[in-house]
């Protein structure tokens, strides 16, 4: 049973990104959470049949926040309920019922630690993620967008796959070095095609990183406090863009600020992104946000505090850097640089289904009692 869930654990983090089905509306997104919701049902399923003692085995701490996030989303569905909070959009179907199972794939991840990651499974992830970017559709604007259907989605799952790829074990130590250079390879080749400034972004902070530990030989703790203050200090850059590119961003987060000023200490409700920004937009008219189609705000933390008020925010700022420095505690290298370059990815973009995995799967390893 241990090798079926590992099976599909490493299905959703390196093969979920391919999935793609002529659904109505969404043909990429859609399908993927389905596919994504019913793997964690399976998890858990195989985990009650082989008698798995899962409450004894969850770090309190972790379990505690998660509670929390439920209680919160609970309230929202009995006290502040749309027709978008349960399942959220037709076309991302991110709502209140995903968080659910996104908050189980980080429980299950906290005590099913997956150290030993076959080589051939990430470097052939990132074959057939090229293949679709080269091959499959481009938007409108010439950018490639794979099988993920936009192209920062595209970028962020190759900024979160290459850790694997450097750091993939049981290698030939030719082999090792020609891996390494081709995981960096191809990472900057999807961010060429998808034109991700976000993705290019997020690879200097993972690189910044890695040379802090690997060359200047600090201590994974102070490397770690130091490319999370990159990380937050490269979010002053939609405010210096003068040639739009990063899309708009600074009008989008100005409107997020002040929707999540509005309902401040407990949000909107999970999946009602995209009613507030539009409700706050006609308030203040913020023609940009008024007149186009905006389901987020284009920062993962904004996202939480319009959704979850302060009290949500606070709990995910918690998950995320409690989780980050028991990883550096741990040496988990490849881990914390899978974390950093998908939390820089997520603060400057909306965020795929596959990217919320992956996310809540490393919080889940951070939270974990094994090294």
């Amino acid at each position: 049973m241990i090798a079926v869930i590992n099976s599909l654990i490493f299905f959703v983090l390196f093969f979920l990104p391919l999935v793609i089905f002529p659904l109505k509306l969404s043909p990429y997104e859609k399908p993927k959470v389905i596919i994504f919701e019913l793997a964690v049902q399976l998890l858990i399923v195989i985990l009650l049949i082989t008698k798995k003692v899962i409450f004894k085995k969850v770090s309190l701490s972790l379990l505690f926040i998660l509670a929390l996030i439920g209680l919160i989303s609970i309230y929202h569905l009995l006290f502040s309920h749309s027709t978008l909070t349960l399942f959220g959009n037709p076309i991302r179907f991110q709502g209140t019922f995903l968080l659910w199972h996104l908050m189980a794939f980080s429980a299950i991840s906290s005590f099913v630690m997956v150290r030993k990651i076959p080589a051939l499974v990430p470097i052939a992830s990132a074959l057939l993620l090229l293949a679709g970017a080269l091959y499959l559709n481009t938007n409108i604007n010439g950018r490639a967008v794979g099988t993920l259907g936009e192209p920062n989605a595209l970028a962020a799952v190759a900024i979160f796959i290459w850790p694997f790829i450097f750091f993939a074990e049981k290698l030939k130590k030719q082999i090792s070095i020609f891996a390494k250079l081709a995981g960096v390879v191809f990472t900057l080749e999807i961010i060429y095609i998808s034109q991700s400034k976000s993705a290019l972004v997020a690879l200097l902070v993972q690189i910044i990183f890695l040379l802090l530990i690997k060359f200047v030989r600090l201590p994974m703790g102070k490397a770690l406090t130091i490319a999370l203050i990159l990380m937050l200090s490269s979010l002053i850059l939609p405010f210096l863009d003068k040639s739009k590119i990063f899309e708009n961003r600074l009008e989008v987060w100005q409107v997020s600020l002040k929707t999540a000023w509005q309902k401040p200490m407990l949000g909107w409700g999970f999946g009602n992104v995209e009613y507030a920004l539009e409700k706050t937009a006609k308030s203040f008219n913020y023609n940009f946000v008024r007149y186009q189609y905006v389901d987020s705000a284009h920062n993962l933390w904004l996202d939480w505090w319009i959704q979850g008020g302060f009290v949500g925010f606070a709990a995910i700022a918690y998950l995320v850097l409690k989780s980050l420095f028991n990883l550096a505690e741990k040496n988990n290298l490849r881990e914390i640089m899978a974390f950093l370059g998908i939390i820089t990815a997520m603060s400057f973009n909306p965020t795929s289904i596959v990217t919320l995995a992956a996310f809540w799967w490393l919080i889940g390893q951070g939270f974990s009692q094994k090294k």
